[in-house]
């Protein structure tokens, strides 16, 4: 890692000692005073532990935000700890890395490195893998998050390419002020997991373009236990009939910001926000359907909001056809990320503090 001084990484951790510690193992061979800011929601024991385990990294600049109970409700524990760990960054560049996963020192020099040269940019990141271990010894793998960028001089054109293929944003390099309005709307303007995720990734081409480096940039653990995979989504919000309101106040932020891009008329920029959702539902959909079945929602409520969002039947078909299959390997990256990918392996089978 080179200018350690140029950016921040924010984690923010709850109940995984074990994992803190080796993210922070990691962080700790590749930098130098690199200021690491960590938000723990963890409950008081776990707490404690991972003090002792912050104490041994002296390599690393390390702020501890610890003023969060386990007891809160997950929105309120998960949102304002980021909000409030970026809030306190004072480096230009910042990131947020999961306690549950690595973004490579290489990746976040190469998107520092374009984002200065590059002002009409908001987001820099580069390839994403997803792992998984496998006894002691195996570590399985697979490319995710098949990102390209988005160059369109138009914001209602850049979110409508984002929205029609959608993967998050958010844990690219960002500018720390830019990270921080971000937070800022997304504490405003959502009160659920799924649209806390979408709308600050919306909001990162509404205001600018988004740069895919062809770099190992990120790995995420695959863990049952983990937000993704436990908190409600979309389909859940539709059967319980909740989509709507919280739907609203997404567009309405969207919105506004939208309205104050460079040809997009006010009276536009609702329809363009609905038009980009109602891509986003047509390849997101498919993608939940080994995790529900059709028998827990109606037709009808599936009928009807996709008729309010103005997509066709053949979407619902297809819905109704679409099979996931995920492939893991545990052969090793090609020549060019090895380098990386092998660091990242070596962690992710260490046991942790």
């Amino acid at each position: 890692m080179k200018n350690d001084d140029r950016f921040s990484v924010v984690i923010p951790t709850h109940n995984r000692p074990e994992r803190l510690g080796r993210v922070l193992s990691y962080y700790n061979e590749y930098g130098r005073n690199l200021n690491v800011i960590i938000a723990d929601s963890s409950f008081a024991e776990i707490k404690k532990r991972n003090k002792k385990t912050i104490s041994l990294f002296s390599n690393l600049d390390i702020s501890y935000l610890s003023d969060y109970s386990p007891e809160d409700d997950i929105m309120v524990r998960f949102l304002r700890k980021i909000a409030e760990a970026v809030d306190h960054v004072a480096r230009e560049y910042c990131l947020i890395c999961p306690d549950d996963g690595f973004i490579t020192p290489r990746g976040i020099d190469q998107s520092i490195d374009f984002l200065k040269e590059n002002s009409d940019f908001t987001v820099a990141h580069g390839n994403y893998i997803a792992f998984y271990k496998e006894g002691k010894d195996q570590f399985l793998w697979k490319s995710i998050y098949p990102y390209r960028s988005i160059t369109f001089p138009d914001a209602k054109d850049r979110l409508l390419a984002h929205f029609s293929d959608y993967y998050p944003t958010t844990l690219g390099v960002h500018r720390t002020d830019f990270l921080k309005m971000l937070y800022k709307e997304n504490t405003k303007f959502t009160e659920d997991l799924r649209f806390c995720e979408s709308l600050p990734s919306a909001l990162t081409l509404v205001h600018g373009k988004m740069k895919h480096l062809d770099v190992l940039y990120a790995a995420l653990e695959y863990m049952p236990t983990s937000l993704g995979e436990t908190t409600e989504d979309l389909w859940n919000f539709v059967s319980t009939n909740t989509y709507y309101r919280k739907y609203a106040k997404f567009r309405d932020c969207l919105t506004t910001h939208l309205s104050e891009s460079p040809r997009v008329d006010d009276k536009d920029s609702k329809k363009i926000v609905d038009a980009a959702m109602s891509a986003y539902l047509s390849a997101y959909w498919p993608s939940i359907q080994a995790a529900h079945t059709w028998k827990n929602i109606s037709k009808r409520k599936i009928r009807g909001v996709f008729g309010r969002l103005g997509l066709s039947d053949w979407i619902y078909r297809r819905m109704r056809q679409t099979r996931i299959h995920n492939v893991w390997t545990s052969r090793n990256a090609s020549s060019k990320y090895y380098a990386d990918f092998s660091e990242i392996r070596r962690f992710a089978l260490e046991e942790g503090l």
